[in-house]
């Protein structure tokens, strides 16, 4: 199993004195889906220079971290977007049903590479649906993330209720390193099918549709006995600090 690990380290120094008083400094520690990369470890540095916190964060999908919350693994917040796996999670007893925020919220896009030969073909007019059909009628190739992620579970719903047949589907797989947009610029005649945070500022991107839908993102406290700290964090989340940042990221707000 494959997590990308974030430390964040914050160092206590006194002016004036050689002690590092190492018994004030706490710890946190975050699980998140990886489509909050950059905006979270920017928004979990500045919290933990503002609270005398070292942070650690561990990217991956909800599938993926669910599964270490339920092995025991030690963690304090959980952010995730797949409300299957939030909802089984607080079914369990494993996180706090109480201290939960929706921090943001995203929307799924269809992107493919500026290079795509067939782009001219496409009408920019068309809704994130109508588009899905002009790709199976032309028996597109469209990558989608696997079901772990919030955006995997959700395209697999659409593609289902429109009843679309003709698409070449590729899933990716946990285990590849690449990210959704590589994987669609490396295959110039791809679509793919990702949230539009993971799309936005890609100078080789173009977005053809964006759905209507909102992905929203849920911060939770995980039970146990670090739950103070997590419910300053799940504040923090929601600070104007914070959201400056999560919609510099692409992000959006009601």
């Amino acid at each position: 199993m494959k997590l990308l690990k974030v430390f964040i380290f914050l160092f206590a120094l006194i002016c004036g004195s050689s002690k590092v008083f190492a018994n004030q400094t706490r710890n946190l520690t975050i699980l998140a889906e990886q489509s909050m990369i950059f905006s979270l470890t920017k928004i979990a540095r500045l919290y933990s220079q503002k609270n005398n916190i070292t942070t650690a964060i561990n990217f991956g999908s909800s599938a993926q971290l669910a599964n270490n919350i339920e092995e025991g693994e030690p963690a304090d917040v959980f952010i995730s977007a797949h409300h299957i796996i939030v909802d089984s999670l607080k079914q369990k007893g494993l996180i706090d049903f109480y201290n939960n925020s929706n921090i943001a919220s995203d929307r799924l896009v269809i992107a493919t590479s500026i290079d795509n030969p067939n782009l001219k073909d496409f009408n920019k007019s068309l809704d994130f649906n109508s588009a899905l059909k002009f790709l199976d009628t032309n028996k597109s190739t469209l990558v989608i993330d696997n079901g772990g992620n919030a955006s995997g579970v959700l395209i697999d719903e659409i593609i289902k209720n429109l009843n679309l047949s003709d698409l070449q589907i590729i899933a990716k797989i946990n285990e590849d390193r690449d990210s959704m947009a590589n994987l669609i610029r490396k295959n110039k005649e791809q679509y793919g099918v990702m949230l539009f945070s993971q799309a936005i500022n890609k100078k080789n991107l173009k977005i053809v549709a964006t759905s209507d839908f909102e992905v929203n993102y849920q911060a939770l406290a995980i039970a146990g006995e670090n739950m103070k700290i997590a419910r300053g964090f799940l504040k923090f989340l929601k600070s104007d600090i914070a959201k400056k940042i999560f919609i510099d990221n692409g992000f959006i707000f009601k």
